[in-house]
């Protein structure tokens, strides 16, 4: 039996970022027995259970049901952790067992710092430099995340490079613009640190272009954009299916992250799809994650002041193609390193 650490994919969650990869690595397990544990530190004080098959969901509470979290660590032939967020649950297993695979996805104690909550961040430091120097092995979405950890902690687990990916890559890629004048997507939630507000003053002193804003409350954003004079811009949402559908009639999309450690180790799953969609990125800067290395070229955000940027454009969607190209080469021999792995484990067929 695998157990697995983490939310449970859902219709009612499939957009979160960190569910989106539980469920790639749930693909590749879904012909295994397996067990998930969705913890809670103030809910779920009476176990709630779900049965399908070769799948078994628990919803536990950390303090009550810690025994029934320890019984399911020693039957488990693996342990895959989904981010430090859920190692805690799973602590036992790192100094008890020797078959823990931890996926990152993020560096969380800079993250719990960035919002202001020190202790919680201290305390998830404390647990990261457990994951990463007890797990069999970690999973990272950047070769920078990996260095970044060797550079925290020294000497980590082996870990396997694993960037991101949650939609096929369209064939063939788009080689022109679309008609009229050049458009600018945004589709996603209004966080504070996607600089929504930032987006609306670039909409506003951008006035050329036409934007297209999807987010789950569009008549909110339409309600703050309304301190703005945006002349050209839709406000929409819409299923997954719907934004692919308006990718397809973008060139730029916004990717405004700050340059900071958690964005410059991540994946965002925005800018694969973006990529994916012949849509080039609108950035602050060009340190975020491995695109650079890769030979990805995003257009920085004082860029829209350039006149006429068609061409530049087009060779910026060519070079970002590459890049994909090469990313998608790295998913790959990741997800055949995590493979061999779980078989070594006894954990797949």
């Amino acid at each position: 039996m695998i157990l697995i650490f983490g939310p449970f994919p859902t219709k009612e969650n499939e957009r979160d970022g960190m569910v989106q990869r539980v469920a790639a690595i749930e693909s590749l397990l879904k012909e295994s027995a397996r067990t998930y544990v969705c913890g809670a530190y103030c809910r779920h004080w009476k176990v709630r259970s779900y049965y399908d098959g070769n799948l078994t969901v628990y919803y536990v509470n950390f303090f009550a049901h810690f025994f029934l979290t320890l019984s399911l660590i020693l039957r488990a032939r693996c342990v895959y952790v989904h981010s430090v967020f859920h190692a805690m649950f799973a602590l036992p297993a790192y100094f008890m067992r020797n078959c823990v695979i931890t996926d990152i996805h993020g560096v969380v104690p800079e993250e719990t710092q960035a919002e202001g909550k020190a202790v919680k961040a201290l305390i998830f430091g404390c647990i990261e430099r457990i994951v990463v120097k007890r797990s069999r092995a970690i999973i990272c979405v950047t070769r920078r995340m990996a260095g970044h950890l060797v550079a925290k902690y020294g000497r980590t687990a082996p870990s396997i490079l694993l960037p991101i990916f949650e939609q096929d890559i369209p064939v063939p890629p788009r080689q022109t613009l679309t008609d009229g004048p050049i458009s600018v997507i945004y589709a996603g939630g209004t966080q504070v640190w996607q600089n929504i507000d930032l987006m609306l003053r670039s909409a506003a002193k951008y006035p050329r272009y036409r934007y297209i804003f999807m987010t789950p409350n569009p008549e909110q954003m339409r309600a703050s954009a309304g301190r703005w004079d945006i002349r050209d811009a839709e406000f929409s949402s819409g299923t997954r299916a719907d934004v692919v559908k308006r990718y397809a009639t973008a060139d730029l999309g916004f990717l405004l992250r700050d340059d900071s450690t958690i964005n410059n180790v991540a994946c965002p799953t925005k800018a694969i799809e973006y990529l994916a969609s012949g849509v080039v990125p609108v950035v602050l800067n060009n340190r975020i994650g491995d695109f650079a290395d890769l030979g990805a070229q995003f257009l920085l955000l004082d860029e829209l002041a350039v006149e006429d940027m068609r061409q530049k454009l087009n060779d910026m969607r060519t070079s970002n193609y590459a890049c994909l190209r090469r990313l998608t080469d790295l998913h790959e021999q990741g997800w055949t390193e995590l493979s061999a792995l779980l078989e070594n484990l006894g954990c797949i067929p």
